[in-house]
């Protein structure tokens, strides 16, 4: 037997030892979507051959066995959506094969371990919705097989956002979202020229948003809101014509809104809480930027400027031609 699916069914109780007993070929284990609790059995190391070990969407608890480093060949770890708890284990480095590791919706506390750089081939990453901690290791953006997704949302982390985020140039989702992630967002994010969906809302960011965010021509949702965001809304933001989502809502941000690209599709930005924001499409009812008029107001002062010299040259051509009359 070299593939043994059991996902989404009904079933109870706990996994008992002796799915060691299964074939050492078995080579695939699914056994998501289930109402299995109890602890993840030790175990399944003896099960040398396994590529995907499918366990997401059942009621295991305690922690995640180190063992599961001994089977280096497993490519696929979905532990999602269960009530595991304690340490994400250093042993998960040893898994050099893996390219989609999932832990979220768990209660795993602690901090991302430094050995998950030694997953080399790792192309999604999702430890969302955990309790984690500590700050975010540079390791994990100098994997730069990250390719799909990175997921640290939802968690306790903190410190800054380090430069080398930049190094993830092949991510296509990057979530770091609701968290307590500090300081500045750095301009390498600009870097990150693949990327689609950028999430950051939820921390406390400070400073100004970088203009590098202009680099990313081919994102198409970007959110910012709830940090401690100020200075001006880049305006190049309005050059990015894949953007389909913009959201900066509850920030610090000030001046002018940019009025073309995305910013003329109110749906589409949102930029609520931002009290010192003003101009804008007319649609935003922001108030007008000191020292701006309308264009309307504009037009209206050029047509009186226009109409005054007219007046003003008919009135002094008249004076001259009545002075002529006189003389002759």
């Amino acid at each position: 037997m070299e593939i043994l699916d059991l996902s989404t069914n009904n079933f109870r109780g706990v996994l008992p030892n002796s799915v060691a007993n299964f074939s050492t070929n078995l080579s695939q284990l699914y056994l998501g979507s289930n109402q299995i609790s109890g602890h993840i059995p030790s175990a399944l190391e003896n099960l040398a051959s396994l590529i995907i070990l499918s366990l997401e969407r059942n009621l295991f608890t305690g922690v995640i066995p180190t063992s599961l480093g001994k089977l280096t060949k497993l490519q696929v770890l979905y532990l999602d959506m269960n009530m595991l708890s304690g340490k994400i284990p250093s042993s998960i480095g040893n898994l050099g094969q893996l390219f989609k590791l999932g832990l979220s919706s768990n209660k795993l506390e602690g901090s991302i371990p430094t050995t998950i750089a030694d997953c080399r081939n790792l192309q999604i990453l999702d430890v969302s919705n955990n309790r984690l901690t500590g700050e975010i290791p540079r390791e994990v953006f100098l994997l730069s097989s990250l390719s799909t997704l990175l997921n640290l949302s939802r968690n306790l982390l903190m410190g800054d956002l380090t430069v080398e985020v930049g190094r993830l140039k092949n991510i296509g989702t990057l979530d770091l979202s609701e968290n307590n992630l500090t300081g500045k967002i750095p301009n390498t994010i600009g870097d990150c020229q693949v990327l689609e969906s950028l999430h950051l809302q939820g921390n406390f960011f400070q400073e100004a948003l970088p203009s590098t965010l202009a680099s990313l021509k081919g994102v198409r949702y970007m959110d910012f809101s709830r940090n401690n965001l100020s200075g001006e809304i880049p305006k190049d933001l309005q050059k990015l014509h894949s953007l389909q989502y913009l959201n900066l809502s509850f920030n610090n941000l000030e001046g002018e809104v940019p009025g073309e690209g995305i910013f003329q599709n109110i749906s589409a930005v949102s930029i609520v809480g931002n009290t010192k924001l003003c101009g804008g499409v007319t649609k935003l009812h922001l108030q007008a930027c000191p020292g701006m008029k309308s264009k309307e107001g504009k037009t209206n002062v050029l047509k009186l400027t226009i109409i005054i010299v007219l007046v003003v040259r008919e009135t002094t051509l008249n004076e001259s031609n009545g002075h002529e009359d006189i003389l002759f």
